[in-house]
């Protein structure tokens, strides 16, 4: 499977929500990044093949946060996740994430958050 970057995007004034028994505190504050990607192979058919292509979202957020944030945290609460977008015309869009997998959470580095919503990939193209 081929995997290809097809937009990279700022996103600005980020807040980590933790939900918990109907409950949404704000457990942190961060700037990041988020990346749209193409995830594109070939898919066997009967003497013949077809194309596949599937999206994805990937938030990246730096390790710094301002906030207490830990992944023991992380495992025990849903996780809900905003950020203002750089628009083409210099405005600000606020994004909500609340539908996503964690893919990497590197204490030393960066935490990676993955999510296929096809609404949200649709938003951030068309930014």
């Amino acid at each position: 499977m081929k995997r290809t970057l097809i937009k990279s995007l700022e996103g600005t004034n980020g807040h980590i929500y933790g939900v918990s028994k109907g409950r949404r505190v704000r457990i942190a504050s961060c700037d990041m990044n988020i990346e749209v990607w193409e995830d594109a192979g070939k898919i066997p058919i009967l003497n013949a093949s077809g194309k596949s292509k599937k999206y994805r979202i990937a938030l990246i957020l730096p390790y710094n946060i301002n906030g207490e944030l830990s992944p023991d945290e992380l495992a025990h609460k849903r996780i809900e996740i905003e950020a203002d977008i750089v628009r083409l015309d210099g405005g600000y869009e606020r994004m909500f994430f609340e539908e996503f997998t964690t893919v990497e959470l590197d204490t030393a580095g960066e935490w990676v958050f993955e999510t296929d919503d096809i609404e949200i990939i649709k938003k951030l193209l068309a930014i």
